[in-house]
């Protein structure tokens, strides 16, 4: 197959990615609270580098790698006694960093982090992922390398779905066979590697014997309805689910949505505490800022927790 070939594939699919959000406005809209409705009205959801409040981009340059190799060294190479620049996740996550013109900086070393911790700390054994709300590609992109047989089903709002889906094509991350943007569940069939769905067709992953979900930073930025959702369908798979949120995130009409409050239903809780790769950054020159909460205990905690009764 010839590469304007699949350009041409994959124009057609950002097409309709974009078609999807206009024969279905309502329920595009009835997924946002006022936080998302407002980023989408400051950024450009169709430029791949457009911060989207979904995760930095940092565009590569040699003062960037620069400032971003010092930096994590100096605060991140013995979190948890582990030497995190050695690790196999962390040599491959380099490498998609550089297809992808990116720098691995703060927030992509978050999400290599967050692999390393699950497969090799928790050694959490799955066939099946959820992502339910990546930025930037960054976690589906980790995946997708260090384990090409394990199916993945990426969810997210749509608008950030376009955004990741570019950067994952132009990467050469994705190929034209593996992989389909859902529109009916009968697309949940069609026995690809990589299933993009619109948040709004979230329902569709009831009893797909899915074992890992993961959320990053956004359960903290849904409506109490949309969360209901989520934690139907993982509740429903009868899987394990790991969540990294703040305690407390207040959105931009004043309304805020606490960890505590999350419709956690039967699941039984076996995690629970401060995320350490999530307290902190770092910032020019050599400086280290916490979070706000982190310091009061209010910061931002991972919790895992198991849906499985056998």
């Amino acid at each position: 197959m010839s590469t304007s070939y699949k350009n041409q594939e994959f124009l057609k699919n950002l097409e309709l990615i974009e078609n999807l959000i206009k024969l279905n406005s309502n329920e595009v809209k009835n997924q946002k609270t006022s936080y998302w409705k407002q980023r989408l009205k400051e950024y450009d959801f169709k430029d791949p580098t457009s911060f989207l409040n979904s995760g930095s981009f940092t565009k590569r340059s040699i003062k960037q790698i620069i400032f971003h190799y010092l930096n994590q060294r100096l605060y991140f190479s013995k979190l948890m006694g582990i030497n995190i620049f050695k690790s196999q996740v962390y040599l491959n996550s380099l490498k998609i960093a550089k297809k992808q013109n990116r720098v691995l900086d703060y927030d992509f070393l978050r999400m290599v982090f967050t692999y390393l911790y699950l497969v090799e700390i928790r050694k959490i054994k799955f066939s099946r992922v959820c992502i339910i709300g990546d930025g930037k590609s960054t976690l589906t992109s980790i995946f997708k390398i260090m384990n090409p047989n394990v199916e993945i089903f990426y969810v997210n709002l749509i608008e950030t779905m376009y955004q990741d889906y570019e950067i994952l094509s132009n990467s050469k991350i994705i190929n034209s066979k593996d992989h389909v943007i859902v529109r009916n569940p009968n697309d949940l069939d069609s026995k690809r590697k990589l299933y993009f769905i619109p948040s709004f067709n979230s329902n569709f992953l009831k009893n797909k014997k899915i074992d890992l979900f993961i959320n990053i930073a956004s359960f903290q930025e849904m409506s109490k309805q949309v969360l209901e959702g989520y934690f139907d369908v993982i509740s429903n798979n009868k899987s394990i689910l790991y969540h990294c949120n703040r305690i407390e995130k207040k959105l931009d009409d004043g309304s805020v949505v606490k960890s505590k409050d999350y419709p956690i239903k039967n699941g039984k809780i076996i995690l629970d505490e401060q995320c350490p790769w999530h307290s902190f950054y770092y910032v020019p020159y050599f400086k280290k800022k916490y979070f706000a909460g982190v310091l009061e205990g209010t910061g931002i905690n991972h919790q895992l927790i198991n849906y499985n009764d056998k």
